[in-house]
């Protein structure tokens, strides 16, 4: 019910004044604008009213947002919190620090720790947001004995888990992506393998297609992890990145440092450019939805 108050109060529209302290990222859920900083998570309206604003209490937080549902966790440390649009309504702390994690639009979560006797271990939890990360809730369990967990994603609409994970192997990364099911207990149903680059974000798409973003490109994979297509970065370092909920990505290349501007990218879903601008300031953090990007300096 709160959400939906808030939600039909009325702003003053936008552009708003952010808060104060260092903003580490933003996304959007719906039509509400997620803005975490490094102390408080904010949450706006269509029309810029301002409806929640936590103390989050985490060190080095990490934000992910699907359907209603925002999760925040602590990477290095071991505390996750879960909200809605308009306030916190569950919180717990893992037996090991956290690693990476990711929500799907039904409320079920991914995270990944250190496991008992592994080097990594991913679990599904499904949606008891009085009770999280509580033993008894676990939907799946994957272990990675030998390699380090990168980056997951649950997809929206189904019940399929995408793992990244990498080794290192003669100087050389040895990366590879899996696929399972939820509802199956017999090993990965696809897998492929992107060697030479390191992979740093994957993301299930509704569907069965995927993403993957490494250190040299972004790819496009089917829904048998077999590559589509693909948009090289030219050597520009990756800046930042993200992607929209109906397939669109856009990328933020090069160095401010060192040329005192950046190139952002906008790529449609099969990856072809849309559009490209040089921007003359340091891009803190990026949003985008089917018509338009939000780049935060």
């Amino acid at each position: 019910y709160s959400d939906i108050k808030e939600s039909l109060s009325t702003g003053e529209g936008y552009p708003v004044l952010l808060p104060g302290g260092s903003i580490l990222g933003m996304d959007a859920t719906g039509d509400t604008l997620v803005v975490l900083s490094d102390t408080n998570l904010y949450t706006y309206n269509g029309t810029g009213r301002q409806m929640m604003d936590e103390q989050h209490g985490l060190v080095n937080p990490a934000l992910r947002t699907s359907g209603d549902r925002i999760l925040l966790y602590d990477r290095g440390n071991n505390r996750l919190n879960l909200y809605t649009k308009s306030a916190l309504i569950g919180s717990g702390e893992s037996a090991k620090p956290l690693y990476t994690a990711d929500l799907a639009d039904n409320g079920n979560y991914v995270v990944v720790t250190e496991g008992e006797d592994t080097l990594a271990k991913a679990v599904v939890y499904n949606d008891s947001s009085e009770r999280v990360m509580e033993s008894g809730k676990e939907l799946f369990t994957w272990n990675s004995a030998e390699r380090p967990i990168i980056s997951v994603s649950l997809a929206d609409g189904s019940n399929e888990l995408l793992v990244g994970h990498v080794a290192v192997s003669g100087g050389e990364y040895q990366c590879q992506l899996q696929q399972f099911l939820l509802s199956y207990d017999g090993g990965d149903i696809a897998r492929t393998e992107l060697n030479g680059e390191l992979v740093l974000w994957v993301e299930q798409r509704r569907g069965g297609s995927a993403w993957a973003v490494t250190d040299q490109r972004a790819v496009l994979l089917n829904d048998d992890l077999q590559e589509q297509a693909s948009f090289r970065f030219d050597g520009l370092p990756l800046a930042q990145f993200t992607g929209s909920a109906d397939g669109h990505l856009v990328l933020v290349l090069g160095s401010y440092d060192q040329d005192k501007q950046v190139t952002v990218c906008a790529l449609s879903p099969q990856l072809e450019l849309l559009a490209q601008v040089e921007v003359p300031f340091q891009v803190r953090a990026v949003q985008a939805d089917g018509q338009r990007f939000y780049l935060c300096g």
